[in-house]
Parts: C-alpha cells; structure tokens; sequence
C-alpha cells in the first residue's frame, strides 16, 4: 500500500519503510503478534525512515501501537500502548536540546529481548559507549550511528544490554539533521 499523505499515514498504523521523502511512501507495520523476538526488519525500517527524514513523532506512535497519552517525562512526548507483545513499553519524545524532533524509546518484554547479533543485522555493527561514572544500575551500552549524506541525518541506535542475560533490554533510536 503506498500512501501519499501525511494524514492517511497517521490514520494507517504503520511504520515507514524507506521511500524518499518527496516521493510516496511504503509503509510496514510493527508486527502485532510479536514474531520472533530477533526478526527485527520493523527496527531497520525505522531508521531507515528516521534517516529519510520523513518518520514524525506521530506517525512513530502509530506504528508501535495506540497512544497512551502525554508522556510526563519528556515534554511533547507521547506514551505508547504496543501492539506488539515482545515490547513492554514505549515513549515516543523529541530531544530539543539536541534538536531531534523524534526519539523512540523502546523497553523489550523480559524473556523476549532479542539478541545483540539481531540488532546488529538489523543496523549494523554497533561499537561500546561509556559509562556514565555515577551509573551503577544500567546495563552496558553500545551505539550506531548512521550517517545519511543525501539526508544529511544522522540516526542514532543504542542498545542497552540486560545485565544478567546479556541480551538488548532497551533500544534508544533517534535522528538528527547535520548543519
């Protein structure tokens, strides 16, 4: 299904899946039933669509699932009810001061985090971030950046490993445009 407006997009429920952003755009659901918990191709479409420039915060909500209203934490962000049963939560949020209009916070159910490996073929190697000096309760982070030159956006992938279980427990993907 091509959708050529940003309304019919809103209404749709579903997630881009990298078209330019003058021209109509594909778009592919977050899958419902919860899939495998490393079938992650939803996860590259996302930041495909992010590093298009064409993926709204709205339209984020309505591709992960129902909007569970405003989110208290970050101003103009939305909470997100998921469809899918392999994510326990979802914020969707822009990052003004890093101007980043979306941000996507995802919280993988416990027993279904996917694999690093997963993520990692799904965006690319991903390298270790530093730890913050006063963090002694998250899990270890590592990071992908990827730079789009025809865009000139910059999406950024982290992934949060469990402690225990070494798989990725939370994923923080956002975009920024490049001056």
């Amino acid at each position: 299904m091509y959708l050529t407006t940003p309304w019919i997009a809103l209404a749709s429920a579903l997630l881009l899946a990298c078209a330019a952003p003058a021209a109509s755009t594909p778009l592919h659901e977050v899958p419902t039933d919860g899939g495998r918990a490393d079938d992650l191709a939803w996860i590259r479409a996302l930041v495909k669509g992010l590093g298009d420039g064409t993926l709204t915060r709205a339209r984020a909500v309505s591709a992960l699932g129902d909007d569970g209203g405003a989110d208290p934490t970050h101003e103009g962000g939305r909470i997100v009810r998921p469809r899918n049963r392999t994510i326990a939560s979802a914020l969707v949020y822009p990052l003004p001061h890093i101007a980043t209009p979306v941000a996507i916070e995802l919280d993988f159910a416990r027993g279904a985090e996917p694999s690093l490996d997963a993520i990692a073929r799904s965006v690319g190697e991903l390298r270790p971030l530093p730890r913050a000096p006063d963090d002694f309760s998250s899990g270890e982070r590592l990071a992908r950046y990827v730079d789009r030159d025809d865009t000139k956006i910059t999406v950024r992938v982290i992934a949060e490993l469990d402690r225990e279980s070494k798989r990725v427990a939370k994923l923080f993907v956002d975009a920024s445009r490049r001056e």
